[in-house]
């Protein structure tokens, strides 16, 4: 195996909205700084994403200092505090779970304005603690809106023996991973369970199991019958197609800086 290396970064401020490529980024309990600590939620309550809301992936995303920059072709531009403070508090659902947040005012009429349907913009200020999943990690391990785990990385190696299964090749975008890799055999990632990225240590509790949102052209938000049909046909241990494998950072590697060109090693 060839040396294994970190060759792109992403962090995505709102989850199910377009992401930002970075170059480094601090790691913190919850992930990378400033990584899907926002989310739009229905009158329910419930979270919204792209399975059922492709026209997410058109809205942008950008941190700037303390602004918190979201733009759309059609909708114009919202600049809101990346870290706001007050709001109403509510109590919101991920995937059946119960997760405190704060409603942002200002973004929450935006996007209701936008896709003409009543929703809030929510957000996870740093008193709320989302544990993760204590079947899967350790006691204090917490997460932000993410579907359930602080961080998601992708191998290279994986893409490219997917891609050459398709008719068309796919981005690693439409995966929305934080970490890509590439030196690492195709697959091998699902085996390890722990990690180091440059000088932070990871574990790794389990692969990731894909649903329809690979489906949505991250560029153009089509959503499409590919390349969810092909992975489930070559990759589906069990019944359920993997890519990528989710990632809990240790506590003593909360505050470590990862970067592209970072070397990785499987433990």
């Amino acid at each position: 195996m060839s040396e294994i290396r970190v060759t792109r970064l992403f962090r995505y401020p709102v989850k199910a909205l377009r992401g930002i490529e970075l170059e480094r980024c601090e790691l913190e309990r919850r992930g990378l700084s400033g990584d899907r600590r926002f989310m739009l939620v229905d009158e329910q309550a419930r979270f919204v994403t792209q399975r059922a809301s492709a026209e997410l992936a058109l809205f942008a995303t950008e941190l700037v200092a303390d602004t918190l920059v979201i733009r759309h072709p059609a909708h114009g531009t919202l600049e809101i505090p990346r870290a706001p403070r007050g709001g109403e508090r509510l109590v919101c659902e991920i995937w059946g779970g119960a997760v405190d947040a704060r409603v942002e005012a200002n973004g929450s009429a935006y996007f209701s304005r936008a896709l003409a349907r009543r929703l809030r913009l929510v957000y996870m200020s740093d008193e709320i603690e989302r544990p993760v999943n204590p079947m899967r990690a350790a006691s204090g391990d917490i997460v932000s809106f993410a579907d359930g785990y602080p961080l998601l990385m992708a191998n290279e190696g994986s893409l490219a023996a997917l891609n050459a299964q398709l008719a068309a090749k796919v981005a690693i975008e439409r995966f929305r991973p934080n970490v890509v890799i590439a030196g690492a055999h195709a697959w091998s990632e699902e085996s390890w369970s722990r990690l180091t990225i440059g000088d932070a240590e990871l574990r790794a509790p389990k692969p990731c199991e894909r649903c329809s949102v690979i489906n949505v052209d991250p560029i153009t938000a089509a959503r499409e019958s590919e390349p969810l049909r092909t992975l489930t046909r070559i990759h589906a241990p069990a019944g359920q197609p993997l890519f990528g494998i989710n990632l809990i950072p240790e506590p003593s590697s909360v505050g470590a800086i990862l970067a592209v060109g970072d070397r990785v090693s499987a433990l």
